[in-house]
């Protein structure tokens, strides 16, 4: 199997051209005022769609205005009147430019919406239990952020439940009108689905709470209303954990019980595996250096491997059933990675994140032969133009940063840090800017912050929102 292979989708569905898929990642790039895609979204998109991903997945979409997971996070209208489809319209257009298939990835950030996230200071996030974010900080400082930042969540009622079913089928249905190919549910990395799954959040005692099968039901049932208005051809995926990695939390073999019950539902097309949460970030610990180990590179196509073969059994146990195409996502950075995850692994589909926004033309030599003619982009193309240069990203690494970790020793924040820098290279693809790897967190900073319209708006919306997080710890 080569990473240049097309691959159809289940139930003859759409060809994908290639095994190589743009991830999702945060861009920042949304008025604070709307939330809605704009010129930087469609630049952005469009630079990845020229440099040949088979699949496209766009960042969060968030389902629900009052959990937001950055300022600048896209997020759903409330109608889907024409003036409000034109620019998801426009976004569809730029993701399938180049004959890729387009994919919006939508989620509900639950207990992990931090304070104000688009509620009131002293509404909290709902969650499937009451069950606050907690990362263990080592100091008073981190502890204090901490309390400020995440609150203790409201159990939902059933009635929460049915209007977030609601929610994400209203994504699904913009979706479908806007051009898009299809959407990916994202029940990974701690947020509100992926919560549900999780025996560490979710105590429910009802039919949403206990077993592995009742976690599921919320996600069996978004899928279900989902498919009876989205028919096939439209994609429908979803991003599941491979585990949560820490103490009382999903298992693996809770994980590929997942597998196997989705699977025998028949209603997805591919399911992408990641891992971790907040509390755990194993989906940002991958390092950024292409010169690692090729056993390190990528993090969860172990467990990617197994579900593959989950799959493949729970489909022929099922009369209805296809088995969705797997895709591993998380630490690739050289060719030799990606096949040896396509080849040994078995995996149909390798998510690309993080090296698309420090190295957007890396995709393009990976598809092209190392003595073609044809020539790479002048305008993102830092790396070299020799054999390694097309076998690897760009060898970077995120520098700076360390007072602010050393000052607030929460696991979000570095995370966080090297989220924003590689958010602050996606602002520079976005205006035609070169990427700049060989810059610290802090310059990146300030001369993107000086330069960006989408970094003014960060800055601001992160003034107020630190500005109204102090004031509900003082009145708290």
């Amino acid at each position: 199997m080569n990473l240049s292979d097309k691959v159809r989708l289940p139930h003859q569905g759409h060809i994908i051209k290639n095994r190589l898929v743009k991830a999702a990642m945060v861009e920042g790039l949304s008025p604070i005022s709307t939330g809605q895609p704009n010129e930087s979204h469609y630049r952005l998109y469009k630079a990845w769609a020229e440099s040949g991903f088979g699949m496209i997945i766009s960042g969060n979409v968030c389902i629900a205005s009052d959990h937001l997971g950055t300022p600048g996070d896209l997020r759903l209208p409330l109608e889907l009147t024409e003036i409000a489809l034109k620019p998801w319209r426009n976004l569809a257009s730029s993701m399938t430019s180049n004959s890729a298939i387009g994919i919006l990835q939508l989620v509900h950030t639950g207990r992990q919406s931090v304070r104000c996230a688009g509620r009131s200071p002293f509404t909290p996030p709902l969650a499937p239990s009451p069950v606050r974010v907690s990362t263990s900080p080592s100091n008073f400082i981190g502890r204090l952020a901490e309390a400020v930042v995440f609150q203790t969540p409201r159990e939902m009622t059933r009635q929460d439940i049915q209007r977030v079913i609601e929610q994400f089928t209203h994504g699904a249905i913009l979706a479908l009108k806007a051009g898009f190919y299809g959407i990916e549910l994202h029940a990974s990395h701690g947020y509100l689905l992926s919560s549900f799954l999780s025996p560490k959040t979710n105590k429910r005692t009802d039919e949403y709470g206990g077993s592995a099968e009742k976690r599921l039901k919320i996600i069996i049932e978004i899928v279900d209303k989902i498919r009876k208005i989205c028919r096939r051809p439209f994609v429908l995926g979803i991003k599941l954990n491979a585990a949560d990695y820490m103490e009382g939390g999903l298992s693996e073999e809770e994980a590929l019980r997942h597998v196997e019950l989705l699977t025998q539902q028949g209603g997805l097309d591919f399911i992408e595996i990641s891992g971790g949460s907040y509390e755990n970030l194993a989906f940002l610990e991958s390092d950024t250096s292409s010169s690692r180990s090729s056993k390190r590179e990528a993090i969860f196509s172990a467990f990617a491997s197994q579900a593959k073969k989950v799959a493949l059994a729970a489909s022929k146990s099922s009369n209805k059933a296809t088995a969705p195409l797997i895709m591993c996502t998380g630490g690739f950075r050289s060719r030799a990675g990606i096949e040896r995850a396509l080849t040994e692994d078995g995996i149909d589909l390798v998510g690309i994140g993080r090296p698309a926004a420090a190295d957007p033309d890396w995709t393009r030599r990976l598809l092209q032969p190392p003595n073609s003619s044809s020539s790479t982009s002048a305008i993102h193309n830092k790396s070299s133009t020799s054999k390694e240069g097309y076998d690897k990203c760009i060898d970077y690494k995120v520098t700076g940063g360390k007072w602010l970790q050393t000052l607030v020793p929460l696991k979000i924040v570095g995370g966080g840090m090297t989220t924003l820098w590689h958010e602050l290279q996606m602002s520079r693809i976005a205006r035609g800017k070169e990427t700049r790897v060989e810059w610290s967190f802090e310059r990146l900073l300030i001369v993107e912050f000086l330069s960006s319209r989408m970094a003014l708006s960060v800055s601001v919306a992160l003034c107020v929102a630190v500005l109204s997080w102090t004031a509900a710890a003082i009145l708290r």
